[in-house]
């Protein structure tokens, strides 16, 4: 990285020289040696340095993270390992080449070669899993299979066809798990059924000195309508919504949910799906897809 920064302040001290000189017409130059060309070169290495710049000392960067400059957004793993075995690859495919081919003469210079299908930077985020329909009608082709077998087994050995069906042939228990995973409740039934209204309803405002609220929904809630930067939402957006709220009260806590591995939490929030995580700083651009954007755990968007 430090290369990079060296190379690039000479090249700018030395296309700033380059401008200096004024084009003659006697001068036959290449048609990428004319001053708008060169001008327009000259800013965009003024922009990747700025772009390098605003990360900081690259020695003092303790994550093993890999992010696009442009968009900060922080790549998915697998596009690392392309990046860290890419050029091992390519060079193991062409010494496989050249001795198939050219050495040994065992296969003909005219077959095809398999395409390398490696996730890269502009590799759209994986697919959604199979949908529950998917899932049924496997399951159903499974059971048909699964009983025919045992039904001739069942008769071919004399078998009590009444018992046939007493017994779970499910991979899972249908009662507990859907779809191989955890069967979860629906909210909707508990809010008629369990939880009445206990206390009748009041116009009164009680008197409080605090204030909790839930960081996950109050930033779900706060759209950035006409917002550029994570800075902008957080002086012109966020912040005076906490202040609002705590102009009456003498302490605010903002808590946020912690998604503890293998809990029914984490199950819950990984059926949302899966965002782009992006390197959350101060002039980072507001993503236009918010909704996408947030579906990542909270805790890892800043990480």
């Amino acid at each position: 990285m430090s290369g990079i920064f060296v190379s690039i302040k000479l090249n700018l001290q030395k296309y700033s020289s380059f401008l200096e000189v004024k084009k003659s017409a006697s001068n036959k130059l290449h048609h990428e040696q004319t001053l708008s060309v060169q001008e327009s070169f000259r800013n965009d290495i003024v922009s990747l340095y700025g772009v390098i710049d605003d990360l900081g000392n690259p020695f003092l960067e303790t994550s093993k993270d890999l992010l696009v400059l442009d968009s900060k957004n922080i790549v998915d793993i697998s596009v690392v390992k392309t990046v860290n075995t890419i050029e091992s690859l390519g060079q193991e495919q062409f010494e496989k080449y050249t001795k198939e081919r050219l050495v040994d003469r065992t296969t003909s210079v005219f077959d095809t070669i398999k395409r390398n299908k490696l996730p890269l930077f502009q590799t759209p985020p994986p697919a959604k899993k199979t949908s529950t329909t998917d899932h049924k009608l496997m399951a159903l082709k499974s059971n048909c299979s699964l009983f025919s077998r045992l039904y001739i087994a069942c008769q071919s050995r004399d078998g009590n066809l009444d018992d046939f069906f007493r017994h779970e042939n499910h991979a899972f228990p249908p009662s507990l798990s859907q779809n191989g995973t955890i069967r979860l409740g629906t909210k909707a039934d508990l809010l008629s059924k369990c939880l009445e209204r206990l206390t009748p309803p009041t116009d009164v405002k009680p008197v409080v000195s605090s204030v909790i609220l839930d960081g996950s929904a109050v930033v779900n809630m706060l759209k950035p309508v006409n917002i550029k930067s994570f800075n902008e939402y957080a002086l012109k957006v966020f912040i005076p919504y906490i202040q609002n709220i705590g102009k009456d009260v003498q302490r605010i806590d903002i808590v946020f949910d912690t998604y503890i591995d293998n809990s029914l939490k984490a199950s819950t929030r990984g059926k949302r799906g899966k965002g782009i995580r992006r390197r959350v700083q101060d002039e980072t651009n507001v993503p236009g897809n918010w909704q996408e954007f947030l579906s990542c755990f909270i805790f890892s968007l800043i990480k």
